[in-house]
């Protein structure tokens, strides 16, 4: 069976841009450097979520194709890894000790209020599709601050980007490869996704969508490029 593009992707960054990261936090203005903690720890703490999320997927009882876990494992891989990058840029810029170390591990998931949303593999699929194109949307709006600490990191967090549209596509391809039978159900399974927006976020990794980068705009622009891409692949059997 073909790996996904997840997994077979060229070389990555590594942390060589960190000492230009720290100088740069340095002589941030106080605004700018609370904006930048602001914005670097809700990262920090959603990538550090994943590892709650996948816990979650595996302990589920549900029936997964070979071709779900291979993707989630190339899912899982890529934000252990993105966890690392934006760990390292808090700790150029901020410096690490106990304390932050503490906020992480004392963080506990809650997946009641949207449990919901994981009906089956097809609905899993559809949030990945949804929870990552969002992302993506989130992060480019988000670049002129991550620009702050240089070009170095501001490349690192267009290798998210790519990882986190590459998990879309790994995803719709999964759809498309398992679940076209059952893409007459896209319009209310994105719908319930969609109206998911606003559940208080408690460390699942998915919906996190709770400070303010993100707005309606984002939202609705993920469920509408989402459902025009599955009905392409019920028509046309591509998604365009």
């Amino acid at each position: 069976m073909k790996a996904p593009a997840a997994r077979v992707r060229a070389g990555r960054p590594g942390f060589g841009w960190t000492e230009e990261a720290g100088r740069r936090a340095l002589a941030l203005s106080p605004a700018a450097r609370q904006g930048l903690r602001t914005i670097l720890w809700d990262d920090l703490a959603s990538e550090y979520d994943a590892r709650f999320y996948s816990a979650w997927i595996e302990g589920l009882d549900r029936t997964f194709t070979p071709e779900f876990w291979e993707v989630h494992e190339a899912w899982r891989e890529d934000e252990d890894r993105h966890h690392a990058w934006i760990r390292a840029a808090w700790t150029a810029a901020f410096g690490w000790d106990g304390e932050v170390e503490a906020r992480l591990e004392a963080r506990r998931p809650d997946f009641g209020p949207i449990a919901h949303l994981f009906e089956d593999e097809f609905a899993i699929a559809c949030l990945g599709c949804y929870d990552e194109l969002a992302t993506v949307r989130a992060y480019r709006k988000s670049l002129p601050v991550y620009g702050l600490l240089g070009p170095g990191y501001r490349a690192v967090v267009g290798r998210i980007i790519a990882d986190e549209a590459l998990h879309y596509r790994n995803y719709l391809d999964l759809i498309g490869r398992r679940h076209r039978h059952r893409l007459h159900e896209a319009e209310a399974v994105v719908g319930r996704i969609r109206a998911a927006e606003g559940t208080p976020y408690r460390a699942t990794f998915v919906l996190d969508h709770d400070d303010a980068v993100w707005d309606e705009g984002i939202f609705d622009e993920a469920a509408r490029i989402l459902l025009e891409q599955l009905r392409r692949l019920r028509e046309t059997g591509a998604p365009g």
